[in-house]
């Protein structure tokens, strides 16, 4: 079993909209956690940019220093997670979940699969698990928001292979502020499935703008609100975004709808 090593600030005191449950972190390389651990995963975008342009970044009582933290590990991806409410068995069996729906939106996308291994940390007897996943999923802002919203939906999969029972569960039967954004963020994940990366600049650093806000990037760069964002409606083809869901026949979202299918 692989050791991630603890990050000094890991438990630090973030203003969040939640208090407790499942938590994320990204990990260097070397196998170091790089920043403190995060409800919110709009940390994760803050983290990304501030790499990306060597530019420090701190709010909401969060703060990360590419000159100064570990690095991120950016290909593959590689992200600690925790949930300390849950009991260690149950996290483990909901972890397996997880990256099982993982895979099936992968497999959806063309994408290569994601692993997930449980980890030593540090000295401690948390338990925690690391998701290893394809540069891909951080091509581009709402596709990590994406990435980390699908691992958090994953742990709530209730079997079956299919892409679309997941989603519609958790939109309908899981009280969490997830199930919302999974709703508002339909026709951006069908136009996704439909375009893939495509939609995207080419570069992976030209997604990411240098000369943006750092609020505008913590609250507008997820997968719900960074398709009405100017600057990135600038930057990406979104030509297609209002069409997607209105109809089935002309627009053909029958070949690209949310349910793809494994065998367990």
């Amino acid at each position: 079993m692989r050791t991630v090593k603890p990050n000094e600030s890991a438990e630090a005191n973030l203003n969040e909209i939640y208090n407790t449950g499942f938590q994320l972190a990204f990990v260097s390389p070397e196998n170091e956690q790089c920043h403190a651990w995060v409800l919110c995963k709009d940390f994760m975008n803050d983290v990304v940019w501030s790499q990306i342009h060597g530019e420090k970044v701190g709010i909401y009582g969060f703060s990360y220093d590419p000159s100064v933290n570990p690095n991120m590990s950016m290909d593959p991806v590689k992200i600690v997670v925790r949930d300390k409410e849950r009991e260690p068995q149950e996290f483990d069996r909901v972890i397996k979940q997880s990256v099982k729906f993982l895979n099936i939106v992968e497999r959806q996308h063309g994408f290569p699969e994601s692993k997930a291994e449980r980890v030593l940390f540090g000295k401690t007897d948390q338990r925690v698990w690391m998701f290893t996943c394809p540069p891909c999923w951080i091509h581009a802002s709402p596709m990590l928001s994406l990435l980390t919203l699908y691992i958090r939906i994953g742990c709530h999969y209730p079997g079956g292979g299919s892409m679309n029972r997941a989603i519609s569960y958790y939109r309908n039967e899981v009280e969490h502020n997830d199930s919302g954004y999974l709703k508002e963020s339909r026709q951006m994940r069908l136009l996704i499935l439909k375009r893939g990366l495509s939609i995207f600049r080419p570069k992976m650093e030209d997604n990411y703008p240098k000369d943006a806000d750092l609020h505008t990037v913590h609250h507008s760069w997820g997968i719900v609100n960074s398709p009405r964002q100017e600057q990135l409606q600038k930057l990406w083809d979104l030509k297609e975004l209002s069409k997607m869901g209105k109809n089935k026949k002309t627009q053909g979202e029958a070949a690209i709808r949310e349910d793809a299918v494994i065998k367990e």
